[in-house]
């Protein structure tokens, strides 16, 4: 079970200096911002070799060895669970 997180609710200067910034941005500093990290992020995986994009696939959680009842090997009888969610 993973540690109980401590300081709820509270954030570091630097992220709490990120929000004022970012919530003072107009939409074209906004969108420039956004295309920056877009083409960094293109960037970055052209030149990654196929060993690091399996690593970073399973560190990010995109694939898993368990994708679904139809890839389970165990016993149980998996079934999609509707949530009612109105109340």
């Amino acid at each position: 079970m993973p540690p109980k997180r401590r300081a709820l609710g509270r954030s570091t200067r630097r992220a709490r200096r990120k929000r004022t910034l970012r919530a003072s941005e107009s939409e074209d500093q906004r969108a420039l911002r956004l295309e920056n990290l877009r083409v960094h992020a293109v960037e970055t995986r052209s030149s990654e070799s196929s060993e690091q994009l399996e690593v970073r696939l399973e560190t990010d959680g995109i694939r898993t060895e368990y994708s679904g009842p139809e890839g389970c090997k165990c016993s149980n009888k998996h079934r999609s669970i509707k949530t009612n969610t109105a109340r």
